[in-house]
């Protein structure tokens, strides 16, 4: 509440998050960052969380669905209805990395843009997503690491605190892997980029006028 204090810091409160991104150096220690992303500021390409098992109401078990988008779903890739909110994003994402001190921003919001598409491209349709016959995939720890081997599943879980799982529901299951794969052949450069924006997209409320206003007029 402080606005003055904010205003004086700018960007700085966020500073030691980004460096701690930009250290990283393998796609094994953002699998890990990615976990840890889980109820702080990030994004993963997968959102865990527990629920009521479908074969025991009773027991909560860990269900991990497709993630990964800035935009609410899939269709506002694609559709001609939503052009408008794509240019919007779009430049949203470039205001963001200028104010971070990227210095080829728009090339690098193309490069984010380019790299949700093909997630959102993989990724389950609304109607999908909510029938219950097809979302209800249950696999342990292992079989996902053997069926989506695209990511460093092992640091992902570690980064999340989590011991390896004798049943989970797997969601979208293709999505899952299909966006696994992604992962394997997306530079580390670009991952890390797409992480630094949605770092600093959450954390934008609690940052200066100009990161508040400029999340503002885009959402």
């Amino acid at each position: 509440m402080d606005e003055k204090a904010v205003e004086a810091a700018g960007i700085k409160p966020l500073l030691a998050d980004l460096a701690a991104l930009r250290a990283i150096g393998t796609k094994r220690d953002f699998a890990r960052f990615m976990g840890a992303t889980n109820g702080r500021f990030g994004i993963s390409l997968f959102g865990p969380g527990p629920y009521a098992d479908t074969a025991n109401p009773e027991l909560n078990v860990m269900w991990l669905g497709q993630a990964g988008i800035g935009m609410p779903e899939r269709e506002y890739y694609f559709a001609d209805q939503f052009k408008p909110q794509r240019e919007a994003y779009r430049a949203y994402i470039q205001r963001t990395l200028a104010k971070l001190g990227e210095k080829n921003a728009k090339a690098a919001a193309d490069k984010i843009m380019a790299f949700e598409t093909a997630i959102a491209e993989k990724s389950w349709k609304v109607a999908d997503r909510r029938d219950i016959g097809k979302i209800n995939n249950p696999m342990s720890t292992a079989e996902l690491m053997a069926y989506a081997p695209g990511l460093e599943w092992a640091a992902f879980w570690q980064g999340m605190d989590l011991a390896p799982q004798a049943r989970m529901i797997v969601q979208e299951k293709t999505a899952i892997r299909d966006i696994a794969a992604i992962y394997e052949k997306t530079p580390l450069e670009v991952l890390k980029l797409w992480q630094a924006f949605h770092m600093a997209d959450q954390a934008s409320p609690y940052l200066d006028k100009s990161m508040v206003e400029s999340r503002f007029a885009y959402r």
